[in-house]
């Protein structure tokens, strides 16, 4: 039973509170320290339900769902990506940037270019918009692939 308070002790402490017994147990060797094996640590610490996120990383963060959105018409529902394009020269890409409609799965915009960056994704976005002739307070949903 002394072992055990030992244990739980040690793994409470300031010093190893947010360390896993993996950790632990070579911090204490080097001190010269010997309370019990690894496995005990564990099996120990498990049945106490202190094995839960001991490190420093913080907790896992709930993702929620996107949101859905349907499409029962042209232009409502754009979905858009960025694409490597490899080129006759190794290690040299190419970007396509590509609009699609959701609906009629046409593809309403794309454009190649040499680098990657937001503003010739806007460039293409705003040229598209142009092409397929929508108001300016049409609200087109985009979804990223």
């Amino acid at each position: 039973m002394r072992r055990k308070e030992s244990i739980f002790d040690v793994c409470n402490s300031k010093a190893f509170c947010s360390q896993t017994p993996k950790q632990i147990i070579p911090a204490l060797a080097d001190k010269a320290i010997y309370l019990a094996s690894e496995s005990s640590f564990y099996r120990i610490l498990r049945a106490a339900g202190q094995l839960h996120h001991r490190g420093r990383t913080a907790n896992p963060a709930t993702t929620k769902k996107p949101t859905a959105y349907i499409a029962d018409g042209p232009n409502q529902v754009w979905s858009w990506d960025i694409t490597y394009l490899a080129s006759t020269l190794k290690g040299v890409f190419f970007y396509l940037y590509l609009f699609m409609d959701i609906y009629s799965r046409k593809i309403v915009g794309w454009e190649v270019y040499e680098n990657e960056s937001s503003e010739q994704a806007a460039d293409v976005l705003r040229k598209t918009r142009l092409t397929e002739a929508l108001p300016v307070k049409h609200k087109v949903v985009l979804q990223q692939d």
